[in-house]
């Protein structure tokens, strides 16, 4: 309606300035009687004509914002909860890959893959305790996550586990080129590289956490280095142009995803925080071109290339476990209260819309179509319609 007006009134003077400027032609007709009726009408016809185009140009221009303030983007609705139903004993470890939705069930030492039309649990494969996942190509890869237990025993399995049939195509003791035990918490992977984030008895004496390298086809382990920084919030994100790492000290790197030779390196201005006692691993991924990362409070975005941060977003409690889906990142967030879902635009940390789970504790979050998948660590999972 306010566009309606405002128009109407750019017509109204649009009219009465032609009506100003042919009045103006009459009174200039009859005081110059003895000139040409050429002359006259010229003298008349030009004030009028850029009068009227001036006008018709405020028009054009007023239109113009209108329209493209009605084609920036709606307000988002919140997604709506479509169902809430318990999954397992204690849920951990979610992400959704093959169609499916694959979650880690703490309790019985199991990992669920769920069909996300039905709601079912179609496979339950035997794993020991809660998993980081990463999909690549035609496998699923599983990892045991987190801190290892006696600094003498780091032997974590890797799990090649095949969608297709539903079988875990091997079990992969982790071990460094040198034959060191390894205890991985996180891992990423893609077609060419799959590295794995964590700690060998040598690193975990020095309070260090590195990364090893590992030929998915042959799951070979070609390359092991300790991280600098020392022991604390570490990540890991793979991507066409490196292995990308955040440090305890936060330094962004970039190594060769192949060689493992540091390519890059630049000091980060992220929010001050205590340093973790434990790993807090997964807490690094791209959405688009900006690599996002979650701090005490909230999210982080940084331009890679450029290496700094180009925004901060509090988000008002602990970000639990985050994906990216439709463009937007979806945040479970802890604040003092029932957890909310947040989604967030990568490119400049704008929230575009929240909701409340009605729930405490998530452990996970999938993306799977337009559903959102977040489960809970009391065995709860809940389906959100984005």
């Amino acid at each position: 309606m306010a566009g309606f007006d405002f128009e109407t009134r750019l017509r109204l003077a649009l009219r009465e300035a032609a009506e100003r400027e042919a009045e103006r032609g009459r009174a200039g007709r009859a005081k110059a009687r003895g000139r040409s009726t050429l002359v006259v009408t010229r003298r008349s016809f030009v004030p009028a004509t850029a009068a009227v185009l001036a006008t018709l140009l405020a028009l054009a221009v007023a239109m113009a914002l209108l329209t493209s303030s009605g084609s920036e983007r709606e307000a988002l609705h919140p997604p709506e909860v479509v169902a809430r139903f318990a999954l397992g004993d204690s849920l951990g470890g979610t992400v959704g890959a093959y169609g499916s939705v694959w979650v880690a069930d703490t309790g019985p030492d199991r990992l669920l893959r769920v069909d996300p039309d039905t709601r079912r649990v179609t496979v339950r494969l035997p794993v020991e305790g809660d998993v980081a996942m990463a999909s690549a190509g035609e496998t699923l890869w599983a990892l045991n996550e987190g801190a290892p237990g006696p600094a003498t025993d780091f032997r974590d399995l890797l799990l090649r586990i095949d969608p297709r049939s539903n079988e875990v195509a091997a079990r992969l003791p982790l071990r460094t080129p040198s034959g060191a035990d390894l205890g991985g918490v996180d891992l990423a992977a893609d077609r060419d590289s799959l590295w794995i984030l964590g700690t060998t008895a040598s690193w975990h004496n020095d309070d260090r956490l590195g990364v090893m390298r590992l030929a998915p086809q042959a799951a070979r382990a070609t390359v092991a280095f300790a991280l600098p920084g020392g022991w604390g919030r570490v990540g890991i994100a793979l991507r066409s142009d490196g292995l990308w790492a955040i440090t305890a000290d936060d330094r962004l790197l970039r190594y060769d995803a192949h060689t493992g030779e540091k390519l890059s390196e630049s000091q980060l201005d992220l929010p001050v925080s205590r340093r973790d006692r434990e790993p807090a691993p997964g807490h690094l991924q791209f959405a688009g071109d900006t690599l996002i990362t979650s701090t005490p409070g909230g999210l982080v975005g940084i331009d890679p290339d450029a290496g700094r941060v180009v925004w901060r977003r509090h988000l008002g409690g602990a970000v639990d476990a985050w994906t990216e889906a439709g463009g937007l990142v979806w945040a479970a967030v802890s604040p003092q209260g029932p957890d909310r879902l947040v989604a967030v635009d990568p490119r400049d940390g704008r929230v575009a819309t929240s909701t409340g789970l009605d729930s405490f504790g998530a452990a996970g979050i999938a993306s799977v179509g337009d559903q959102l998948w977040i489960t809970t660590a009391g065995g709860e999972a809940i389906v959100l319609q984005r």
